[in-house]
């Protein structure tokens, strides 16, 4: 186990998630177990976090590949946790509250008639996209963030038309954009 100590380097290869262990030209070939024991008490790498390893013995090296870590993405209460504080602080700020808000986001995925599910929880459009809008800053996930602009952009489209068909405004009003930092 010394010799594997003294006569191996490591470096980043240019693979992906792919570590290149260099021998030594003067060194003994090490044992299978050897390189296991190496990797696990050296390099702190558990042999469930290998996905292969290659011993290349005309270059003199081991060729380690970990396995890609999955990473969850975040749920929708962690999305919205920057935002509760401040729904629970100052509710008569807002249209809705936390909860409110959190269904609201869970029933518009994969929904195209959006009003029909924020007329669910309020008659006050303009209130909504208004909250919506002060809250934004304060999201920190993209996810979150593209969902409530998606949300603002159809409820002004269907803000738009209706005024269209009812002749209140007149087409310059009816462009808007959503009003993000």
């Amino acid at each position: 186990m010394d010799t594997i100590n003294r006569n191996l380097q490591t470096e980043n290869y240019n693979r992906k998630n792919t570590i290149k262990i260099q021998f030594a030209q003067s060194a003994t070939r090490p044992s299978a177990q050897e390189i296991h024991q190496w990797i696990v008490k050296k390099m702190v790498i558990n042999t469930d976090q290998v996905d292969t390893l290659q011993l290349h013995n005309r270059e003199r090296a081991i060729y380690l590949k970990e396995k890609v870590k999955k990473v969850k993405p975040p749920t929708l209460d962690e999305q919205l946790h920057p935002v509760k504080h401040i729904l629970e602080a100052t509710p008569s700020e807002f249209i809705l509250n936390y909860t409110q808000l959190k269904s609201l986001y869970e029933n518009t995925v994969g929904v195209t008639d959006i009003l029909k599910v924020a007329l669910s929880y309020t008659n006050d459009t303009e209130g909504l996209i208004e909250m919506l809008q002060k809250l934004y800053p304060h999201y920190q996930d993209k996810g979150i963030k593209n969902r409530t602009t998606r949300i603002e952009n159809c409820l002004r489209a269907i803000i738009s038309m209706e005024s269209d068909n009812n002749g209140e405004t007149d087409a310059v009003d009816n462009i808007q954009t959503p009003i993000h930092p």
